[in-house]
């Protein structure tokens, strides 16, 4: 495959200039900053407010939002992987997990109400959301699997609603204060003997009675305060009819089709995250001395730089023409690309951030590194499992062979 990528547009260039401005004077200073400032899951530090009212004046925010950003698929792909480069990035310039997700979700499926209620103070920053799709009992990587969390059709007073009984967990951002909507996967029970069933798509306010924490959840003993993960139990939960997304049984679509740009956008900020990590190897191994000598001049670590690079660029080329092929022919056109992505990225940027901590020793283990190896880790698993993207791939091109035999 030839992979010819076109320039950005002049107007995106400009954008890219001015991300790039803004994490490095901006982001990524305030980092120390925010840490100083955190109260658990209690409030949300001051010095963030600043970085949003900062990327708003500037433009730089919703860009995750193509159509009205103006932008390609390919070009956010670019200024992407500079977001990625501070984990504060994303939130000050709102295209972070999952309120992007639920942002699109909102956005093409979503009735007037529902955007008028949510997705307005989602799109100016004002509040979050959570998507609540896995389960603690049933492996959630194949949306169709999910089935511990149900909705009931019940009326209440006389008005149509649905009752929602289940447990979710690893919803992220549902402990942030600021969390005001939970987006809930469930399974839609009919009357017996009615063939219609199907997944659907429910939204629930956070304040909702019945809603319940049930536990916060750490990543490798990081609980992620303020916006954080959790576990929340819904019991006894009612909410009105038009509080459904898109229709019953629509649920597994809308889930897939939120999926797609968000596994290629977790690659993008990924490849950022990475060229940092990979920066912060080299500064080490040319200020560093052991045995005489600095550690870029031993073979060692020069390999751990040359193999770093060869990810690097090779992640990037990856990301690139899964963004580029998205353009062409959307998500579902581009799912083969997307998958192959999402399998090596965090693979090879894992790699690197390995490396770095080697390079450090004791102080790599500790810190900003250890945090960046455990997010990082996470996406193995996240908007599915590296062995489903597996599946796809293989089975596509298994497919494909199959059909150029038949041609020969």
């Amino acid at each position: 495959m030839v992979l010819i990528l076109p320039p950005m547009s002049p107007s995106s260039s400009k954008l890219f200039d001015k991300m790039s401005t803004f994490i490095d004077t901006h982001c990524i200073p305030s980092e120390p900053i925010f840490q100083s400032q955190l109260d658990g899951f209690n409030s949300v530090p001051p010095i963030l407010q600043s970085l949003k009212s900062t990327a708003k004046s500037q433009g730089l925010w919703n860009l995750h939002l193509l159509t009205p950003s103006k932008i390609t698929h390919l070009d956010y792909a670019r200024i992407a992987f500079l977001i990625g480069k501070s984990y504060l990035a994303s939130y000050a310039t709102n295209t972070a997990a999952p309120d992007s997700g639920n942002m699109e979700v909102l956005e093409q499926y979503g009735t007037p109400k529902q955007k008028r209620m949510w997705l307005k103070g989602l799109m100016d920053g004002s509040i979050r959301s959570a998507f609540c799709m896995t389960e603690p009992d049933y492996a959630s990587s194949d949306a169709r699997n999910v089935k511990g969390t149900t909705i009931q059709e019940e009326f209440k007073d006389g008005v149509k609603g649905y009752r929602v009984e289940g447990r979710k967990w690893w919803s992220t951002g549902g402990n942030d204060p600021r969390c005001k909507v939970l987006l809930v996967l469930c399974k839609l029970v009919l009357p017996s003997g009615t063939k219609e069933d199907g997944h659907t798509l429910i939204i629930v306010p956070r304040d909702t009675p019945g809603v319940r924490v049930v536990r916060d959840l750490d990543v490798f003993g990081h609980k992620d305060e303020p916006f954080g993960h959790c576990e929340f139990e819904f019991k006894g939960v009612w909410v009105e009819e038009d509080n459904v997304v898109g229709g019953l049984g629509m649920g597994g679509k809308i889930a897939q089709s939120r999926l797609g740009p968000g596994r290629i956008h977790h690659c993008m900020r990924a490849v950022g995250l990475g060229s940092r990590v990979y920066d912060i190897m080299i500064k080490r191994s040319i200020e560093r001395k052991v045995f005489g000598k600095r550690m870029i001049e031993h073979g060692m670590q020069q390999r751990k730089i040359a193999e770093g690079k060869g990810r690097l660029e090779t992640a990037r080329l990856l990301t690139l023409a899964a963004a580029s092929k998205m353009d062409e022919v959307g998500a579902k056109g581009a799912r083969t690309d997307i998958s192959l992505a999402k399998i090596l990225v965090p693979r090879m940027m894992l790699g690197i951030i390995d490396d770095a901590i080697q390079t450090h020793g004791g102080e790599g283990v500790q810190g900003e590194l250890a945090f960046f190896y455990g997010t990082m880790r996470c996406l193995r698993i996240a908007d599915g499992p590296d062995e489903v993207h597996v599946g796809v791939v293989a089975r596509r091109e298994g497919k494909e062979w199959m059909e150029r035999k038949g041609k020969l």
